[in-house]
């Protein structure tokens, strides 16, 4: 089945190929099941019962035997700093999902990933991303189940069959693609570990261009960020299919500027309206739906409780001695790369 979960214009029983060896008919029923028949043909028809539950049918390429040369995300990436993963995920390390042999993060090409065990999804990705190195490469669209965490942990196929959420990507697909194993990278990126249900209304070109944005920054020294990724759990995320949806997701941007010291912004993405409608079977393009904001590295850390506060001084919306939740002023909704502060 395809990732995008487009129907098919083929009429129910209808047969797709004429080949005197091999006949594939595609019934939709509403999803799509391909039967292929050998050469001795069948002349009876075939009858397919399905329950009321939602099924969802791709393939999957088997998973490596071992992830041992896997770098994942380097704290020491920029220049002069260093940026622990390990360190932000701290006040939360007894909600992370441990892997088979008790580990609370996995290593992937240039990025990592945490789960959380109850939500089932990535609680925060980091990634490193080298502008000077970035490669194109095509997409494989072959998700896969981490075979290090066990699938309870995992929310995979089931609750992105036949609607209209995606496979978001926590780490953009091209952003750890570089280096020589930018294959392996852009293949790592297709783990149901890196991905969250998001709308597919959602504008997620408005999203990237972010990252586009301040990794071609000319008042960068280096074209290297450290981007970190993760969904806002909230107490209002709709439950659907055995998993509660994200309303809203955030991002942090680590730089080097010329100035030889680090900035760090955060970012907020809002999904709420498009999730609504998806619950309430109303049709909606998407698109004005959402809203993306610049928000203080302190209101990130107060809506996912990370630790982000040794960088609230690297914060260009930082003001010292705002309170918890004293943030309202400081939203700067992002609508084109000038209203970014960096």
């Amino acid at each position: 089945m395809s990732d995008n979960n487009t129907s098919s214009s083929v009429a129910a029983g209808t047969p797709v190929s004429t080949d005197a060896t091999v006949r594939t008919i595609q019934f939709t029923v509403p999803l799509r099941i391909r039967i292929e028949l050998g050469a001795a043909g069948v002349d009876q028809a075939v009858s397919v019962g399905l329950g009321p539950v939602a099924v969802g049918f791709e393939t999957r390429k088997p998973a490596p035997r071992t992830y041992t040369d896997r770098n994942g995300y380097d704290p020491a990436f920029l220049a002069g700093t260093s940026i622990s993963f390990e360190s932000l995920l701290a006040p939360i390390t007894d909600r992370l999902a441990p892997t088979i042999d008790q580990k609370t993060v996995l290593t992937y090409r240039n990025f990592s990933v945490a789960m959380h065990r109850i939500r089932r999804l990535s609680v925060a990705t980091a990634v490193n991303i080298d502008g000077q190195r970035t490669q194109s490469m095509g997409r494989s669209d072959v998700w896969i189940l981490d075979p290090r965490l066990r699938e309870t942990y995992q929310t995979g196929p089931e609750v992105y069959a036949n609607n209209d959420l995606d496979r978001g990507h926590m780490v953009r697909r091209l952003d750890p693609v570089w280096g020589a194993q930018a294959q392996q990278a852009n293949d790592d990126t297709f783990h149901y570990t890196n991905s969250c249900p998001q709308h597919a209304g959602l504008n997620q070109k408005a999203w990237a261009d972010l990252e586009d944005y301040i990794l071609n920054n000319t008042k960068l020294a280096q074209l290297k960020v450290s981007v970190f990724t993760g969904p806002v759990f909230g107490e209002a995320d709709i439950p659907y299919r055995g998993v509660l949806l994200p309303l809203q997701f955030w991002k942090v941007a680590a730089v080097i500027k010329k100035d030889g010291q680090l900035s760090m912004t955060g970012y907020l993405l809002s999904q709420k309206n498009l999730l609504v409608n998806l619950r309430e079977g109303i049709a909606e393009d998407g698109f004005g739906a959402f809203r993306t904001y610049q928000v203080p590295l302190s209101q990130i850390q107060a809506l996912t409780e990370l630790d982000f506060s040794p960088y609230f001084v690297n914060d260009p919306l930082h003001r010292a001695g705002a309170g918890r939740f004293e943030v309202t002023t400081d939203l700067r909704e992002i609508q084109n790369p000038d209203d970014l502060i960096l």
